[in-house]
């Protein structure tokens, strides 16, 4: 008997006020109506930053239903299968199922402590600012860092790995569907492509490269909920001019000529989204404190919150527990209550309860003498170094804590310059261009008609190639009563 093929069909809708409504397939209409799922209603999409940007209130939940949706149509106009494009719109759509209380402020809480549970708080901020100033000197793309497995997507594969309910319903509907090209498609495994012969490179690349469809719709949907518009670009007129060619036996996404106007517009937005939102000097204070504060609570289990290994536990089990279900923001706002409440330990820091306090009054601490510059390019970093390292020891490390955003508006290296990091690092020819397969998948091509391509950051026709140094940083001192 001749297997039945598969067809993509509708079943339901939502409704948002980004993209309209987004239609809903049978395996993920059950998936949005697990607990596991609508635990992301509960969870800001930007943390603390409707604070700052009253508007801002969108969460997680709408989010992975929103990538869901652009993924789809990158899929479409590649001609994907409908085995294919329900296999990424799954994975579009739980790519976030394993996100902490207040988004990234929590993840940055647990992996902190699963690196520096005996450091002070305080301390182990400033250790974390004083890396982070050194390592301006080397070329972000050179950098090698180890698996993190407290990354929220990592931790997300956990979920789907181990939950029998999640997969009892994708292979109810979708038998056809791999459990581990899901989660490798989530987590950006392109060594498991490598592995199983490229045979998802492409699918990889839609939900995690320079320009795949986390990154379009968060940018569309920070601006228009925040009011700030630097995320708002022509997401058609790239969709538009998005192909793929053949490099080394895998499927390469990129855009045609026509396309460029759109990225650099999408690039240079993308950058202003980030140091006029997410790295305001305001929201960056509020993320400290909610960073420190979560810490406290997870070492001293205020409101019954798991250290490190005991969540990890919890979303390695086969059946998800209610205490992962209700971890959100709602279960922060809990604890910070019961801190005010409650007597502290007589080892607690006192600046424990005054931020705890501070918060409930929608409050911040306060911050001064700021070091910030415009960088372009790593000679610029090099020679920040010194400068921020004398700015760091005069007037943060003795009192107080002080954070470090930089953001590059391309986090990655012209092919040239990444093949000279390489070799730098004394990698060897034949390694060298298997990598730069790897750089031309995080990567963003231009194509052109006879499929020959390039990084864009590499094409004399791109305003990218120009500006893809650009790095802004800021540091600061935040009062904290540390006695």
């Amino acid at each position: 008997m001749a297997k039945k093929k598969f067809t993509l069909e509708f079943v339901d809708h939502v409704l948002d006020n980004v993209h309209g409504f987004i239609d809903l397939t049978a395996v993920e209409q059950e998936i949005v109506e697990l607990p596991i799922f609508k635990r992301l209603q509960s969870i800001k999409q930007l943390s603390l930053v409707s604070w700052i940007f009253p508007g801002a209130e969108h969460t997680r939940y709408i989010h992975s239903l929103g990538v869901m949706l652009i993924i789809d149509k990158m899929a479409c106009k590649l001609n994907y299968t409908d085995e294919d494009r329900q296999l990424v719109r799954l994975a579009a759509l739980l790519h976030d199922i394993g996100h902490y209380p207040l988004s990234h402020a929590g993840e940055k809480a647990y992996k902190l402590e699963q690196k520096e549970s005996t450091l002070d708080f305080i301390e182990s901020t400033n250790k974390e600012t004083l890396s982070d100033i050194l390592n301006l000197e080397i070329p972000r793309y050179s950098r090698v860092k180890p698996p993190d497995p407290y990354h929220h997507e990592k931790i997300g594969q956990e979920l789907i790995a181990h939950n029998d309910e999640l997969k009892r319903i994708i292979h109810k509907h979708c038998p056809f569907i791999i459990i581990d090209d899901l989660c490798a498609i989530i987590t950006g495994n392109y060594d498991y492509d490598k592995i199983n012969s490229h045979r998802i490179s492409d699918k990889i690349q839609l939900l995690h490269s320079e320009f795949d469809a986390d990154r379009v719709d968060y940018l569309l949907r920070d601006s228009s909920f925040s009011g700030a518009r630097y995320g708002a670009f022509d997401f058609g007129v790239v969709l538009k001019n998005l192909k793929t060619c053949k490099h080394l036996g895998a499927n390469i996404v990129g855009v045609m000529p026509k396309g460029l106007s759109a990225i650099d517009q999408y690039q240079i937005n993308r950058f202003f989204s980030y140091t006029q939102v997410v790295f305001n000097r305001h929201v960056m204070a509020l993320d400290t404190m909610v960073v420190i504060l979560m810490r406290y609570f997870i070492r001293n289990k205020v409101s019954d919150w798991l250290s490190p290994d005991e969540l990890m536990k919890a979303v390695q089990s086969n059946t998800i527990s209610d205490y992962f279900i209700s971890l959100n923001d709602n279960a922060f706002w809990n604890a910070v209550r019961e801190i005010n409440k409650k007597e502290l330990k007589p080892n607690c820091p006192p600046y424990i309860k005054q931020i705890a306090k501070l918060l409930v009054l929608h409050k911040e601490i306060e911050n001064s003498e700021n070091f910030e510059a415009m960088l372009n390019g790593f000679d610029d970093c090099r020679n920040a170094v010194v400068e921020l390292q004398e700015f760091y020891n005069k007037t943060c490390l003795a009192n107080g804590i002080c954070v470090m955003p930089s953001y590059q508006l391309t986090p990655h290296l012209g092919e040239q310059e990444y093949v000279n990091a390489l070799k730098s690092k004394g990698i060897a020819d034949p390694e060298i261009n298997d990598l730069k397969l790897r750089r031309y998948q995080d990567g963003l091509v231009v194509i052109d008609r006879c499929n020959d391509f390039r990084l864009v950051i590499d094409d004399k026709r791109s305003i990218s190639r120009v500006v893809k140094d650009i790095c802004s940083i800021s540091l600061r001192r935040y009062k904290i009563q540390t006695n």
